[in-house]
């Protein structure tokens, strides 16, 4: 079995795949209209937000987007296909360490010295899952963070 972690570069046909598995994944709207005018794509669009993929043997499994506000990097979205989860291939855990590994790529992207990761998680299992990879629930806010370096 083959997985690949990449960077994926602003380009519409390769967004509209990773937005079609998010809302997939997330049980969201998957016409057209609504994959292709998502706040997603146009953050990529304009050097916003990064996203990566994970593929295994070739196909899409998971993807996340990061984005960056002042020391703070978010993980705005994490998504594995439903085939994916809860597995013993650990894909949400490989493709999130693989990418929290890359801190400088994103504070030369970004222009910021990183100090904070940071992700919005509601459901219980992925704030059991987030915990399990060293994020701590932020006091007084929906916010679970990391520390950079820590």
């Amino acid at each position: 079995m083959n997985i690949e972690i990449k960077r994926v570069k602003p380009d519409l046909d390769e967004l509209y795949k990773i937005e079609l598995l998010r809302h997939t994944v997330f049980h969201l709207k998957t016409d057209d209209a609504h994959v292709k005018t998502s706040n997603f794509i146009f953050h990529v669009m304009h050097n916003k937000m990064i996203p990566f993929t994970l593929e295994v043997d070739g196909e899409l499994a998971a993807g996340i987007y990061v984005s960056c506000i002042n020391d703070t990097l978010f993980i705005n979205s994490l998504f594995v296909k439903e085939e994916y989860q809860n597995t013993k291939m650990q894909l949400g855990r490989k493709l999130l360490n693989s990418v929290l590994e890359l801190i400088p790529i994103f504070e030369e992207h970004f222009g910021n010295k990183i100090k904070t990761i940071k992700l919005i998680a509601v459901k219980p299992k992925a704030r059991s899952f987030y915990q399990k990879v060293g994020f701590t629930q932020e006091e007084k806010t929906p916010y679970m963070l990391k520390k950079v370096g820590f």
